[in-house]
Order: structure tokens, then sequence, then C-alpha cells
């Protein structure tokens, strides 16, 4: 499939655009412009949060060519600025609005100017009594853009300003609620409302509304978590969603079940309602299916690396490593550098460069100063050109708490310059192939790390050129046209399973009921019935794939019955008395669990059963002439036991239900 202009439309989406980036936006432009040159389409790229350096950022943009007539980005206040009612806004609201009467005088009070460059006023803070209760914000060219009123220390309303002035929105807060939005009005330019909101996210909805045209294929790639629940319930205009993983999904000590990251939680419990997922890794997508189950809307699409990061190599410095990273606690930093002391004890020569910006920057030059390695590390700011520190490197070390999928390996491996990397989830092990272009290292062993750096050292400079070159060479999967390849399978399967989402019922949502348990000659015999109160759901056979029952860590999976409709699954098994005697001994008391296994997303819980006459039959027969006894327990478990029928009266206890058993 082909994808030109008139195609399609393809968005981008994320909160904001900092001034100052790190890799993921960063990846996300390099992926915008390589679509909006091979695709030859327009990327939007929309972006939702409000800030007074809008100008800064987009003039920054421009400037460092991130964006140009075919990669644009958009930020919501930008648009709400320029827009105008239509015919499906309604009737506009004529209100007076005064304003000079927005701000008030200020008696005994006391304003606080704030500049920024070129000594240009910037911001104006109004305080009465010690307290703040006004707020004035204001572009590079001295007007203002937006005022913002307090009210015994909570926010109470904003107002928002075009270049000429006039209004363009109005915030009005909740004092009592901790400056929850009340209601956002947006005016047009004779300042009448058109427009009313109760919440940040009606606004947010009617913005990307606004701004997708329904008649035309629109494909929406999302880059934040923030965003997931804004893009999975935008139902208003027909869109592709795909979401992209830039990061670990979990928490510490990051196995595949561990807690998900808060702000991952609502995609992947809304997981059947992407219409496609794109992991950067193969491991990542690993993790999920074995805890989430496989999906065809699973992509994994790696970073590429274009042709222009790769420097011509003169020579090599013979001793000198180097690391390009955010000065950042998760980048653990200070592991490097305390590696790097024990290779300096055992007398190796080495040079360190460190290039990056960030809050460790302080912390980090006093552990190099009391390690006494000043002539040997150090601290660089911000570098323009990373290919030319890794092209003139031996190696580079990375050493984070966790990846999405380390984008600084892949440009240092393209320099020929190998990797020493802890293996941690997730990235190091996609790329580098231990002992062959780099080296993975035990995460947080600061020892290991130390040693391999040793011995990395130690190699001839023949041994050494061949992993240069190992490295460079193990780049090239990582092209151009395989990321646009894998991008337009993305793009198809999206199309496709857009038709079948579906929301994933949530634990709660499922009511299972024990329809009856009872011995017979066969064995156990339980029936659950399975079925769902929120009805939002549209069917519990797509959501539940299977039950199982344990006994005492021993599981049996439930057989479906033909019955099973829409709204009620049924369930039934028969655990034989031979696997019973696997599990536990006559006379222990035990818990029945089931698992409900909702889209692969397993459950547990305790059976909650409830043994009345016409739900158990006791003093059931076995061939063998054993009589079982299932007994309730007040703590919700159940006691079974067995008694051998003997004599006249037990051969008549035998036939009795033996009779009644084959009516």
């Amino acid at each position: 499939m082909e994808y030109t202009k008139n195609d399609c439309d393809i968005f981008f989406t994320t909160e904001s655009i900092p001034l100052k980036f790190g890799g993921l936006t960063r990846a996300m432009f390099r992926r915008a412009y390589l679509f909006s040159k091979r695709f030859n389409n327009e990327i939007q790229i929309l972006t939702f949060k409000y800030s007074l350096e809008l100008d800064e950022i987009k003039d920054y943009l421009n400037q460092e060519k991130f964006t140009n007539d075919k990669v644009r980005v958009i930020n919501m206040y930008d648009f709400l600025s320029e827009l105008e009612s239509n015919k499906k806004d309604g009737n506009i609201e004529e209100i007076s609005i005064d304003r000079h009467a927005i701000k008030e005088s200020i008696e005994n009070g006391t304003v606080k100017e704030f500049k920024g460059k070129n000594n240009t006023l910037r911001k104006k803070e109004y305080l009465q009594n010690g307290k703040l209760i006004l707020i004035e914000e204001y572009n590079n060219f001295g007007d203002l853009i937006r005022l913002r009123k307090f009210n015994q220390g909570y926010l109470a309303s904003e107002y928002f300003y075009r270049s000429d002035q006039s209004i363009y929105m109005i915030k009005e807060f909740d004092s009592t609620n901790k400056s929850k939005v009340k209601e956002i009005l947006l005016l047009n330019k004779n300042q009448n409302v058109f427009k009313r909101f109760k919440s940040h996210r009606n606004l947010q909805m009617f913005f990307m509304e606004r701004k997708i045209n329904e008649h035309k294929k629109t494909y929406l790639i999302n880059d934040s978590r923030k965003m997931d629940e804004l893009i999975i319930n935008f139902n208003k205009k027909p869109i592709k969603k795909l979401f992209v993983i830039h990061s670990t999904h979990l928490r510490p000590p990051y196995d595949v079940f561990s807690t998900v990251r808060l702000g991952n939680r609502y995609l992947f419990n809304n997981i059947g309602l992407a219409d496609g997922i794109v992991f950067l890794t193969e491991h990542q997508k690993k993790d999920v299916v074995e805890r989430y189950g496989e999906r065809p809307t699973y992509n994994v699409i790696p970073h590429f690396i274009d042709k222009g990061s790769k420097e011509k190599i003169d020579k090599k410095l013979d001793t000198r490593f180097v690391v390009v990273s955010r000065l950042h606690e998760e980048k653990q930093l200070d592991h490097i550098i305390r590696a790097f002391k024990l290779v300096d004890d055992a007398g190796k020569s080495f040079v360190l460069d460190i290039f990056g910006m960030g809050k460790e920057k302080d912390k980090l030059e006093e552990m190099i100063s009391e390690l006494s390695l000043q002539n040997k590390v150090k601290i660089h700011g911000f570098t323009e050109n990373p290919s030319k520190e890794f092209s003139n490197s031996i190696g580079s070390i990375l050493t984070s708490k966790y990846e999405g999928f380390g984008l600084t390996i892949l440009e240092s491996l393209v320099n020929g310059c190998p990797v020493i990397a802890y293996n941690l989830k997730y990235g190091p092990s996609d790329m580098i192939e231990h002992g062959v272009n780099g080296y993975l290292v035990e995460p947080n062993n600061i020892t290991e790390l130390a040693e391999t750096i040793k011995g990395y050292i130690a190699l001839s400079n023949q041994e050494k050129n061949n992993m240069y070159m190992n490295a460079s060479r193990s780049a090239a999967v990582f092209s151009e046209e395989v990321f646009l390849e894998n991008w337009k399978k993305a793009f198809e399967k999206a199309d496709y399973y857009s038709r079948f989402r579906y929301t994933v019922a949530k634990k709660e949502d499922i009511k299972n009921k024990l329809e009856y348990i009872y011995f017979d000659k066969n064995g156990l015999n339980l029936q659950i019935s399975t079925s769902v109160v929120n009805k939002q759901y549209k069917t519990i056979l797509q959501d539940l794939k299977e039950v199982l029952i344990e006994v005492n860590d021993k599981q049996w999976q439930m057989k479906r019955e033909k019955q099973s409709n829409k709204e009620k699954v049924i369930n039934s098994l028969t655990i034989s008395f031979e696997s019973l005697k696997s599990c536990l001994e006559y006379g222990d008391r035990f818990h029945i669990s089931y698992y409900v296994n909702l889209d692969n997303i397993k459950n547990k819980a305790i059976l909650k059963y409830e043994l009345e006459n016409n739900l158990v039959k006791k003093n059931i027969f076995s061939f063998d002439r054993d009589i079982y006894t299932l007994s309730n327990l007040d703590d919700l478990r159940l006691q079974l036991e067995r008694k051998k029928v003997k004599g006249f009266k037990g051969w008549m206890k035998y036939w009795k239900y033996s009779s009644y058993f084959n009516k």
C-alpha cells in the first residue's frame, strides 16, 4: 500500500514539547520527518499543554529544522486563539466582558516582575498582605497572553488573550475543590461565548474534533502515555489509533508480572481498544504477550538510524570512552564513575568524557572530585554532534535503570563504537551481541562493569578493530527502509483491526456463581456460571478465555457448556478421586480457588461457595464403596472426609445412592 498526501492524514499526539527535549521527542520528530519525505504526507503533531514559552518553542523547532512545510506542530491553545464559531457550535451567547475590570485595583500590594531574554518583561505577580492574588504573563513582544486570578491561595479563574488583546478563552475554577475546573468558555473576536465545556478533557476532545477530517482515512499515533485516555475515548471521528511504547511499562524489579507503571495502566487495561501497539524491542513484546496474551495488533518497530548519523572515522582515540546521556538519577551515571575508579585503581589508562545536561551535574562533579578522577573524567555540556563523539571513542557506556530502546546505543554502534551496557529492560540485548559488538553486564553490578571495561581495554588493537567493524555492521538492520516497511504493515493491520475494537471486562464487573458442587461415582463435580454486570462490554464470550479451578495449587481447566450465551457462560468440571488424592489428604481443610482468565489477563479469587441442601448432595458413593463427605466451614474452606461402608446398612446406603444416580 502506498501512502500519498491524498490518501490519508497522519497525526502524532503528545502532551507537550518542552524547549529542551530528550530522546523520546527527538525520535518522534525523526519519524515525522521520514514519514513526510517517504509517504509524501503532511504530518501534524498535536500538543495540548499551555506554555509561556510557546513562541520560543516554535522558533527553536523551526531553527533546528524539526519542523518545516510538511511537519507542523499545532498547539491546542494556539489553535483555539484563531478559532471562530461555526453552525455546529450552536447559538452565540452575548455576554458583557469588561476587559479592564478583570484586573482589579490592588491597594497596599506589591508587584514582582520577572524578565526573560533581552530583558523583556515575561511575568508580573501581584501580592496583597503576602498572598498571591494575580499573575500576568506576556509574550516576547510585550503582549498580555494570560491572566490568572487567585482567591485565598486557590486558582479562581484564567483569561487567555489573542495578539489583539481580545479574550479567546475563560476558565473558571472551583476554589473549594483544589482549583478543579468548573467551566471553560470559548469566545469569538466579538467577545461572545460560542462554546462551553465542563472539563479540560472535553476541551481537548473539541480540539481534536475540529482538526480531524472525517471524510479522510486518518492515522493517529500517540507517543505520550498522558494522552492515552483521551485517544482511546475519542470516537467522534473515524480514526485508526496506534500507540508507541517508548519505555518500560513495569516497575521494579521489572519482572513480567511486576506492577505496571501508573502512566501505562490505562492503555493496558483497555488494550482491546488499540488498533496498533508499537514496541521498540522484541523483549518487551515478549513480556507483554506472556502477561496479556498474543494480539495481532502488536508490532515491533525499533528506531532507525539515518545515513547522516554516521561520521567518517579518521582515528580512534586509543583510551577514550564516552557517555551521551541526560544527567538524571535514572541513568545511574554514578555507577559509571565508580566503575572507572576501580579501573583507575587497577592502573589502566583511560579518558571518560560525559556529554549531557541535568540536575545531577553538581552531584556527579563532586563525586569525580572525591574520587580524584578530575584529570580522567570530565562532564561536558550538551553536544550537537554525538556521532562525532562516538566515532572518536573506543567504547560507550550505558547504565540506566530502564530504557525503552536506547537510541544512543544505536548511534554509538553505527559510528563503530562498541557499547558496554547493563542488560536491562529494554533494548541493549536487542542490539548488543555480547563479545561481538559490545558487552552486556548484570544490572547494578558495578564490579562486573569495571571488570568488563578492564578486559576490553586489554584487548589487542586487532581485536578492538574487529569490534569496531562489527558494531558498524550490526546497525545496518535498523535502516530507514526496514523502519518504513514495518510502519506500513502496522498501518495495514490498524486498518483491518479497527473494526474489532472491544473493551476488556474488568474483574469487578464479572459475576461468578457456583451452580452446584457435589460428589458422585466419578468424583467432585463443579459448575460455575459467569456473567457481566456492566453492559458496556459487547459479549462475555469475547472477554472470558477460560476458567481454571485450583485445589491446593493444582489446577484444572473447566469445560464450557454449549448453552453459553452472550450474557452468561456456564463452565463445568469433574475432578476424579484419583486426581484429588494427588493434591490433598482426606480430612484436609482447603479452599477451592478459581482463575477467571479475562482476555488473557488472569484474575484469581477464592470461590465463595454456599453449601445448601439443593446445591450439594452429601455422602455420595464411589465404586470402592467409600462415602465422601464435603463439609462447609465457617472460614470459606471445605473439608473432605472419606468413610468405608460396612455391613448390610452400608450396602443399603450404597444401593440407595446408586439407585438415585442411575435414574
